[in-house]
């Protein structure tokens, strides 16, 4: 290394000195600034809190920015000088320890400077899914509702069949009319059809009133996501809380419509009926019970289990979920990949530069044939 300093005319040792502190300079003030932002970093994922956290959170900071400056500091100083004459080992270690060092303390960093905004844009978009599950619950109780008067309708068909297979055999052709075991089935289908209708009759005060809560339970929450400057930790929790409320209000009125005995009814009607030895009346009976299941059935269409369940609340933010939004904070994680990596990186091609030029200039032959008399 001595070697290599006394061959370098062409810099001044005054100048070498002062630009050897001033990368120095620069390299100190980035330290402080990564563990500053790392400590920020993981002051927010840390749940916990007392002087035991602040003391873990304390040393892993300082640690990062010594372990950051140590590491430039020798790479720039140490490496770059072995690698400009002819050390590749020593380029792949000291290039190698900046971009490692850099970009464990770029994802730290970016994380402690965009952190609080992440949490807040998984918030707000938890919120916009909640939104926008309360108002599909509300159309699919509406779309539930509207199928009172679809099962009084077929209901009423199943009457009119009852009566026609009474009065003139429409269904069976035998005979003129008269109570058998056709206008008996017919009458047991309608009979079905109105209790799953009553049903749906007694639950309507409830139905209302379970839509009202679950309202009411969403715009607590669409509130509570807006108050930003409250504690975290409370806001977090009593967002959790509500979440769970309005999860048990969905579940509620997810009961309180009985889709599932109407879908019950149904694949009843569909199956059809067997009148004992009148195969033609049992294809007539079940080409009308078909017609009534398949209106039935669509209907039902859209009105899946699987829409009665709440998207689930967000887990707190890590590291990862920070590095989702990158493209969000672009401009943020540009500046920062530039301190902690793209002006060490800098710093150390500038100095190899400059020691491969000078020692090209010291060894060149029309410089030794130029020092002669």
């Amino acid at each position: 290394m001595s070697d290599i300093n006394k061959s370098m005319p062409l810099t001044p040792r005054k100048n070498r000195g002062e630009k050897k502190q001033r990368d120095g300079l620069v390299l100190k003030a980035l330290s402080i600034a990564s563990g500053v932002m790392v400590m920020i970093g993981l002051n927010s994922l840390w749940d916990a809190t007392g002087p035991l956290v602040n003391l873990k959170i304390l040393l892993i900071s300082v640690s990062s920015g010594l372990v950051s400056y140590y590491i430039n500091k020798i790479a720039i100083e140490r490496g770059a000088p072995l690698a400009a004459i002819g050390y590749p080992a020593a380029m792949v270690a000291s290039i190698g320890g900046i971009v490692v060092i850099g970009l464990g303390l770029f994802i730290a960093s970016l994380t402690g400077l965009i952190y609080d905004d992440v949490r807040e844009r998984i918030h707000l978009e938890h919120a916009s899914n909640l939104a926008a599950f309360t108002s599909s619950t509300y159309d699919r109780t509406l779309a539930t509702a509207r199928m009172l008067p679809l099962l009084e309708g077929v209901s009423d068909q199943l009457d009119g069949l009852a009566l026609c297979e009474r009065q003139r055999s429409c269904l069976s052709h035998v005979g003129q009319g008269g109570d058998g075991p056709v206008s008996a089935v017919m009458k047991r289908q309608a009979g079905q059809g109105r209790d799953v209708k009553d049903a749906f009759d007694r639950s309507n005060a409830d139905r209302r009133q379970l839509l009202a809560d679950l309202n009411k339970v969403n715009d607590r929450y669409q509130k509570a996501v807006m108050e930003e400057a409250r504690d975290p930790v409370a806001r977090r929790a009593t967002l959790q809380s509500l979440h769970t409320r309005l999860e048990q209000a969905a579940k509620t009125l997810a009961e309180a419509l009985p889709v599932e005995r109407v879908r019950a009814y149904a694949e009843d009607l569909a199956r059809g009926v067997t009148i004992a030895g009148q195969p033609g009346t049992s294809q007539r009976i079940n080409t009308e019970l078909r017609k009534l299941s398949d209106t039935l059935f669509d209907a039902l269409e859209g009105l899946d289990e699987d829409d009665v369940t709440p998207p689930p609340f967000p887990r707190k933010p890590g590291m990862l979920d920070c590095l989702r939004y990158i493209p969000d904070f672009a401009a943020v994680a540009c500046a920062v990949f530039v301190a902690e990596l793209g002006l060490p990186l800098v710093l150390w091609l500038l100095t190899f530069l400059r020691l491969s030029y000078e020692i090209d200039r010291t060894t060149s032959p029309d410089r030794d044939g130029a020092s002669q008399p």
